[in-house]
């Protein structure tokens, strides 16, 4: 048991030094989205497949996640800030549905700038970014939530 908090105050204290060092976070949509404004809520039912068609839209548009690879160092990160979930919480999470045949998880980027270029690809997609991403100005999407890192 001691063992136990031990390692738990050690990731947190990995986490808090991590996250402190992570510039913003974005949650970008295609620019053709009506979509300008996102809950958490809606985040974590979106990344969880619960929500998998966009709300407020004139057709039924297919919501299509996307996220950065499994061994990017901002993923956990990422889905920590907007989820709360751990990526490999997340991963066992996709692995039971998928084994029910019960939806289909995020697709998977190594980089910022691919989340970008799909995102712009797909009227439906939305991604999760670092605001670091170079072709996000030049391309079609719109960011419609920030999550800024804490100073």
């Amino acid at each position: 048991m001691k063992s136990y908090k031990i390692k738990a105050l050690l990731l947190l204290l990995i986490f808090s030094i991590s996250i402190s060092q992570a510039q913003t976070i974005e949650i970008i949509v295609n620019g053709q989205n009506p979509v300008n404004e996102i809950s958490f809520d809606d985040l974590e039912r979106i990344y969880l497949g619960k929500m998998t068609l966009w709300e407020n839209t004139d057709e039924d548009l297919t919501i299509l996640p996307s996220i950065l690879r499994e061994n990017s160092i901002l993923t956990g990160q990422l889905m920590f800030a907007t989820i709360k979930k751990s990526r490999s919480k997340l991963n066992a999470y996709w692995r039971k549905k998928l084994f029910s045949g019960a939806g289909i998880p995020p697709k998977e980027f190594r980089t910022s700038e691919s989340v970008v270029n799909y995102v712009a690809s797909n009227p439906g997609a939305i991604g999760i970014i670092t605001s670091e991403a170079k072709n996000k100005m030049e391309l079609n999407v719109k960011v419609i939530k920030r999550i800024r890192r804490r100073k």
